[in-house]
């Protein structure tokens, strides 16, 4: 499936006002030395604008989330879609292709990898 991903943004409250409120996937990605960037969570929302804003705010109950949000610099990147089999196996698969160090625990067993293309 050809998805259309958003362009690579920082992570912060003024990248975040212009996230639709719609239901999507998304990445997020922590910057190394050299400008390189690492995926370290693959995320999947019924509200993308309201979901990456509480990534950043002292809210965050994920505490891997959290540490990160307050002690690196952050990049993200998402695609909307609404239907939620889809996007449950569009983190599948990128979870299984991007080996990303965290990834949201909302894909029920049994849900099929949706291929996609990858940013």
């Amino acid at each position: 499936m050809l998805v259309e991903w958003s362009e690579f943004l920082s992570l912060n409250d003024t990248n975040t006002d212009d996230v639709p409120e719609d239901a999507g996937v998304y990445l997020l990605w922590h910057k190394l030395h050299r400008d390189s960037w690492r995926l370290f969570y693959v995320g999947n929302t019924t509200n993308l604008r309201t979901t990456l804003k509480r990534h950043i705010s002292s809210s965050e109950p994920d505490p891997k989330i959290k540490r990160k949000a307050f002690n690196c610099i952050l990049g993200f990147e998402y695609l909307v879609h609404r239907v939620t089999s889809d996007r449950e196996g569009i983190v599948k698969f990128l979870t299984l292709n991007c080996q990303p160090e965290h990834a949201c625990e909302t894909t029920r067993p049994g849900v099929p990898p949706l291929e996609i293309n990858i940013p």
